[in-house]
This record gives C-alpha cells, sequence and structure tokens, in this order.
C-alpha cells in the first residue's frame, strides 16, 4: 500500500503520520531505517487489535468531523469477505488488509463499504 509519511512524531518505534486513499490517521513504524517525512513509501499494515463489529461503521460517506485520534488510523474500503474465524478481508483502494474481528457481521455487510478506527497499527516498509 502506497502512503505519504506527513509527519514524523518521534518515539521508539517512531509514530508516523501517514496519508493514503482510505488511509489516515497515525502508526508504529516497523522499519529498519528511520522515517522521513513527506516521503511516499510502500507499506504492509498489520491492525494488531481485534475489532468489534460495533466498532465498525457500515457507511459510504462519513461526517466531515470523523477524524482518528492520537495513536489511531482511520480504515475505509470494501468488504470483500468474513470467514468463519472473523478475519474481515477490507479492500482498501488497490490492497488487501486482514482484520481480525470478534461479535456478528452485519447481514449483508460482504460489499458494503466500511469504516473503523485501529490503535497503534503497526507500518511495515516492503522496499518496493
Amino acid at each position: 500500500m502506497r502512503v505519504v509519511l506527513q509527519k514524523v512524531l518521534g518515539g521508539d518505534p517512531p509514530n508516523v503520520v501517514v496519508t493514503a486513499p482510505g488511509l489516515s490517521g497515525d502508526g508504529l513504524w516497523r522499519g529498519d531505517s528511520p522515517p522521513v517525512a513527506g516521503a511516499e513509501v510502500d507499506i504492509e499494515l498489520e491492525v494488531p487489535r481485534i475489532i468489534g463489529w460495533t466498532e465498525i461503521m457500515v457507511a459510504r460517506d462519513l461526517p466531515r468531523d470523523v477524524r482518528p485520534a492520537d495513536g489511531e488510523l482511520l480504515l475505509q474500503g470494501i468488504v470483500e469477505d468474513v470467514d468463519q474465524e472473523g478475519v474481515l478481508t477490507l479492500r482498501i483502494a488497490d490492497e488487501v488488509v486482514l482484520i481480525e474481528t470478534v461479535g456478528e457481521p452485519p447481514l449483508g455487510v460482504v460489499g458494503q463499504h466500511v469504516a473503523m478506527f485501529a490503535q497503534r497499527s503497526e507500518l511495515y516498509p516492503t522496499g518496493i
């Protein structure tokens, strides 16, 4: 997934603010080399926390005032699948992200546009 590193906030590991279609907010940089503000990089996104379906908004257009808090990423995409173990396959732009969920997904959610906040997401640069 191509993202722009808007800001480097510091910390160990560094916290970075990123933007991309369907993705905004901050996460933990897990690269060997330090992040550089303004750089466009390809990353693998890992959402380490299980997200409950009560925290996932089924909506195409979010209100303009919906913003991620510090330490959160706002993820927006199309549900491609939810398997029997609760793993959500989310298409964000041209990329697929797997997210562990808990609870009962809404009926007919596959194919729907959803949004969620993910805390302490990890960003692994691919070097591509």
